[in-house]
């Protein structure tokens, strides 16, 4: 029962902001697109949903422009809508306080609009906006999705599965870095804290101390920003093959970059020791792993076979990850140790461009980010 689903859009929307990052987030489901820009973190920007024709239809009643001028204004809307705003105040048509809370409103629409959509194509791109100044909005990106998520509760539904199934809730452990950005309410930061060991909803209710419509609501919130997931008792946090497919190809990149720059001879011997020298998973997944270059599919059989040795699993996707980033961590810091610092940067440089180039980053831009992210964290680790 899809009442508390994983939001890639939300995630990937949480992400940006603590990075800081900037650049263009693109949906696409169906006939429906939007483009959303990003500026340090905050959305500033948004496109699509055709808002700017309702604004002009509005201004032309209210000021009672003629048939020309109404029909200028239309096709610029439609064809340049970056231009709006500015030919707009510049004609005194509306005032920059006007339009300021014109892409206010745009911007929650368009974050609603796309919290709501199945399963949306998602794809980031980091880059320059090349938006007019006049055309920036700041709305702080945790109180938008906040307010925006608040609006998606179903609480009906959501009480009656809390009690007839009693499902068992835990923090998703990926996403605790974002806890700290968020204006989470008392409940819900206590909420947070019970979590910290599996608990189910009836054990939640009386923790909490909270009714039925309230802790409904808060699990819901967490749920959707993928603070917290349900978990089947006893059982280990699974991935579908296809994600754990892109995850360690986009690894396996990074591997196979070290060992052009190094050559396979000594690519495989600074695998080997890292591997053989770092007890627990590292040393399971990868001592003695061919990269197997031509097949991806057998090597993630294998990376998953080898999975199964270790026990349960609280999150894969957390041992997948940070098994990998140990590695690479510990190669990295060898090659620095023995070629020097400027190699081991020239290396990461060459790592940062495959990621950006990978198509299966386009797939997933909230693991590209990932490793972005961890790429930059070496980076300063060997400064």
């Amino acid at each position: 029962m899809m009442l508390f689903p994983k939001s890639d859009f939300l995630r990937l929307l949480l992400r940006l902001h603590r990075d800081e990052a900037t650049g263009v987030i693109s949906l696409k489901d169906g006939s429906r697109q939007f483009s959303l820009y990003v500026k340090g973190g905050d959305v500033v920007y948004v496109e699509g949903g055709n808002k700017e024709q309702l604004l002009v239809g509005e201004i032309a009643s209210r000021k009672k422009l003629d048939q020309e001028a109404f029909t200028e204004l239309s096709l610029l809307s439609e064809e340049e809508p970056r231009h709006l705003g500015k030919t707009l105040i510049d004609r005194g048509l509306i005032s920059r306080s006007g339009w300021r809370r014109f892409l206010e409103g745009k911007i929650k629409a368009v974050v609603s609009e796309a919290l709501a959509m199945d399963a949306p194509d998602i794809a980031y791109s980091q880059s320059e906006l090349g938006i007019l100044p006049i055309n920036f909005a700041y709305l702080p990106m945790a109180a938008l999705v906040f307010e925006r998520t608040l609006e998606l509760k179903k609480l009906p539904q959501i009480c009656d599965y809390l009690k007839a199934k009693e499902p068992i809730f835990r923090i998703h452990r990926g996403m605790l870095s974002m806890k700290d950005d968020l204006p989470f309410t008392p409940s819900q930061g206590r909420l947070l804290s019970l979590l910290e060991a599996e608990k189910s909803s009836s054990r939640l209710l009386n923790e909490t101390g909270l009714g039925l419509d309230a802790l409904a609501a808060d699990l819901y919130i967490l749920a959707s920003i993928g603070l917290i997931e349900e978990a089947t008792p006893g059982a280990a946090a699974e991935l579908d093959h296809g994600e754990y497919a892109d995850t360690i190809y986009l690894y396996r990149h990074l591997l196979l970059t070290i060992k052009t720059a190094l050559g396979d001879k000594v690519f495989r011997a600074i695998l080997e020791k890292c591997a053989a020298e770092e007890a627990g998973p590292v040393k399971t997944i990868f001592h003695g792993l061919p990269l197997m270059e031509n097949d991806t599919d057998a090597l993630t059989k294998e990376i998953l076979r080898r999975f199964s040795t270790l026990g349960t699993l609280a999150d894969k996707r957390l041992l997948l990850r940070t098994s990998f980033n140990k590695l690479i961590y510990l190669m990295l810091s060898r090659i620095r140790k023995t070629a020097g610092q400027n190699r081991a940067r020239k290396l990461l440089d060459q790592m940062t461009k495959i990621l950006l180039e990978a198509e299966e980053g386009k797939k997933h831009p909230d693991l590209m980010l990932y490793l972005l992210g961890n790429l930059e964290d070496y980076e300063k680790q060997m400064a």
